[in-house]
């Protein structure tokens, strides 16, 4: 399926507004369809990313897509970790700001790029945590439902007050047309 070629023109991109200022698109690709993971790799080849990468999920993410592309990009020769946010039974996972500060200490310094591999809650806390260690992520969706995949903020909890904090989108947001066609309200 990919992306409108007329708007994958302005992706990575400096725009001159007609309105006197210049707007910045900092996502670089953007990608949904068959062959996704091959489609990632590539990216993240052509990029020069580097190759070592943080895999992040929570259980359900992590089993409907997670695992599968975490294997595919060590066969292709990417040194992967994965980090799997588990929750008690019957508790929901939550974008806390703790858990993204969590998250950026076990990043720094280890990680050339990240996957957040689901939706709104694990691209919060990935985006968070990336943006504050400097490092790339690719943002691999699980729903289509959310619409905050490229936003530049993160929305997390901190001391039961939501806030949202300012952050950098994803590099790339690539995803699998049969997760999305297959999701169930994997994550929040």
């Amino acid at each position: 399926m990919g992306f409108s070629s007329d708007l994958k023109k302005f992706l990575g991109k400096k725009i001159h507004c007609k309105c006197g200022r210049v707007h910045f698109i900092p996502t670089r690709e953007i990608y949904v369809g068959t062959n996704a993971q091959e489609c990632l790799l590539k990216f993240a080849a052509d990029s020069a990313l580097g190759r070592k990468v943080l895999i992040v999920g929570d259980k359900n993410t992590f089993a409907v897509a997670g695992e599968l592309l975490s294997e595919y990009l060590a066969e292709k020769g990417l040194k992967v970790s994965v980090e799997v946010f588990i929750t008690p039974r019957g508790k929901n996972l939550h974008a806390q700001q703790e858990l993204a500060d969590r998250l950026a200490r076990e990043i720094k310094g280890k990680f050339d790029f990240a996957v957040a591999v689901g939706s709104g809650t694990i691209n919060d806390l990935v985006k968070y945590a990336c943006d504050k260690v400097k490092i790339p992520y690719i943002s691999y969706p699980t729903a289509p439902s959310m619409n905050g995949y490229t936003s530049p903020i993160a929305a997390l909890s901190h001391k039961n007050t939501k806030k949202t904090l300012a952050a950098r989108p994803p590099v790339a947001v690539i995803a699998d047309i049969e997760v999305l066609r297959n999701s169930r309200h994997l994550s929040k």
